[in-house]
């Protein structure tokens, strides 16, 4: 693309110095300082043109970018020939002022609709880094992002709220008798049954593999504690279809409400994840909480 763009700049330039010389006889006075300062600003423009194929991002603003560029420079180019050339007023006109006025205007045009489709770009790509692809849910990173304000919202006016930590059980079996398709399936469905048993305010994320993470803003344990019950019930009633398979499953939840021991967000997420595997070890299928001391 560079190599087409750089041989039809070049052409059509030599076109228009030729038909210049030819056409037209050289001024008695020449202004060389205006001369050599117009085809510096030629140059910078026909160096921007040549990199445009960067930017093709999107075709549109890129066929407008070009359109607006070769106006640009056929408009340069005969102001710089006008230094040296007597051009009749027609001539400048049609081909220096017209072309300038384009020039600018697909500028203009292609600027606004490559910031609108960069913003749209940049809020994609947020989202992404956001959002976990398979479940649909929110990823690590921004899970502490939000933690991490309620953190700091409990230090600064004590307003409460909780955490639960939960592992689908078994899962790997899941995997290694259905196959990884339907353990896909099985983790979209278990997203889903969390979306629907959680409230608007909650935020639920996963944590990686098949565990998952759930924070409960201005929520006190007891409620917490009966939120994850919940949980441990939709899911164990849940029958999850894959192909010709029928699948249940059931999880194992820790739930622990911030309190003034917890220095640190980690501290708390730790400890919701030694309940978590407490749960594990008492039988699965159940929610473990502490109470602060």
């Amino acid at each position: 693309m560079k190599r087409f763009s750089l041989v039809y700049i070049i052409l059509m330039m030599l076109i228009i110095i030729l038909a210049n010389i030819v056409f037209f006889t050289v001024k008695t006075e020449i202004d060389y300082w205006s001369f050599a300062s117009e085809s510096f600003i030629f140059i910078t423009f026909l160096l921007i043109f040549h990199n445009l194929s960067e930017l093709k991002s999107n075709n549109t603003i890129h066929f407008i970018l070009l359109a607006g560029f070769s106006f640009i420079l056929v408009s340069m180019l005969m102001d710089t020939l006008n230094e040296v050339l007597e051009h009749p007023i027609f001539i400048t006109t049609l081909f220096e002022d017209t072309p300038q006025v384009l020039g600018f205007a697909c500028i203009f045009i292609a600027i606004k609709k490559w910031v609108k489709f960069n913003g749209a770009k940049t809020t994609k790509l947020t989202e992404l880094s956001r959002i976990d692809s398979l479940t649909g849910l929110f990823l690590r990173r921004y899970f502490l992002e939000l933690a991490q304000n309620e953190f700091d919202l409990y230090a600064r006016k004590k307003q409460p709220f909780s955490i639960l930590m939960l592992d689908l059980d078994f899962f790997k079996r899941v995997n290694d008798q259905f196959g990884h398709a339907c353990g896909d399936k099985v983790l979209i469905c278990f997203a889903q049954l969390m979306k629907e048993s959680l409230r608007k305010t909650d935020v639920v994320a996963r944590w990686g593999g098949e565990e998952f993470i759930v924070l409960l803003p201005n929520t006190r344990l007891k409620e917490a504690v009966e939120i994850a019950k919940l949980i441990n019930m939709h899911t164990r009633n849940k029958k999850m279809a894959c192909e010709t398979n029928t699948i249940t499953i059931t999880v194992s939840i820790g739930v622990i409400e911030m309190h003034d021991e917890f220095e640190h967000l980690q501290t708390m997420i730790t400890q919701a994840d030694e309940l978590l595997y407490q749960a594990k070890n008492n039988g699965r299928d159940r929610s473990e909480f502490a109470l602060s001391n």
